[in-house]
C-alpha cells in the first residue's frame, strides 16, 4: 500500500514539474487566456446586475408613466369638480378666494371662503335638499363643508366680538378631515 501511495506521489510530482508546451510560453497567448478569464468572470458578477438595473429601470420609467397619466386624470377631475363646487359655493352665498394645495402622501386642500350675501330660507331649503342626495366620498366632504358656511353664522355667533363680522371662512382638508378657521373683520 505504501509503494501504491509513493508512486502516485512521485507521477503528481513528475506532471507537476513537467515543462509547459511551448505555446504557452507565447506571452500574448498567456495574456488572451488571462482576459478570456476575467471576462468570463466579469461577466458572471455584471450581467446578473445589468438585467436587475434594467428590470428596475424599465420598472421606474413605467411607474412614473402611469403616475403622470393618473396625476393628469385627477387634474381634469380635480379642475370640473373645483366649477362645481364654485356654483355650489355661490348658491350659499360665498365665494372662494384662495385655494391651497399642498400635495404630497398625504394631501391636503385648504379653500377660503368670502361671505357675498344672504340666501333666502327657500333656497337654503332647496340647497340642503340637493346636497343631501350626493353620494360618494366626494359628495360627503361637498356636504360638509357647503352645511358648514350655512350654518357658520350660528356657530361662532357666541364667539364673534361685538362690532365684529365674518370675513372669511377657510376649510382646510388634511387627508378627509376638515378643519374650518372663522375670521372677523370690525364692521
Amino acid at each position: 500500500m505504501t509503494a501504491v501511495k509513493t508512486l502516485g506521489a512521485t507521477l503528481a510530482l513528475a506532471i507537476a514539474l513537467a515543462p509547459l508546451p511551448a505555446r504557452a510560453l507565447d506571452a500574448s497567448a498567456l495574456w488572451s487566456g488571462t482576459l478570456n478569464v476575467a471576462e468570463a468572470a466579469t461577466s458572471a458578477v455584471i450581467d446578473p446586475i445589468r438585467g436587475a438595473w434594467g428590470a428596475t429601470t424599465r420598472f421606474i420609467w413605467g411607474a412614473e408613466d402611469a403616475f403622470a397619466r393618473e396625476a393628469t386624470a385627477f387634474a381634469a377631475t380635480l379642475r370640473s369638480d373645483f366649477a362645481r363646487f364654485e356654483v355650489l359655493a355661490g348658491r350659499a352665498g360665498y365665494r372662494i378666494t384662495t385655494v391651497n394645495l399642498q400635495p404630497g402622501l398625504i394631501p391636503a386642500i385648504e379653500l377660503v371662503f368670502q361671505p357675498i350675501g344672504e340666501i333666502s330660507e327657500a333656497d337654503e331649503a332647496a340647497l340642503r335638499t340637493e346636497l343631501a342626495a350626493r353620494g360618494g366620498l366626494g359628495g360627503a366632504l361637498e356636504r360638509a363643508v357647503l352645511i358648514t358656511l350655512l350654518d357658520i353664522e350660528e356657530r361662532v355667533e357666541a364667539f364673534r366680538p361685538d362690532g365684529f363680522r365674518i370675513s372669511e371662512v377657510s376649510t382646510a382638508l388634511v387627508a378627509i378631515i376638515p378643519e374650518v378657521n372663522v375670521s372677523f373683520t370690525r364692521e
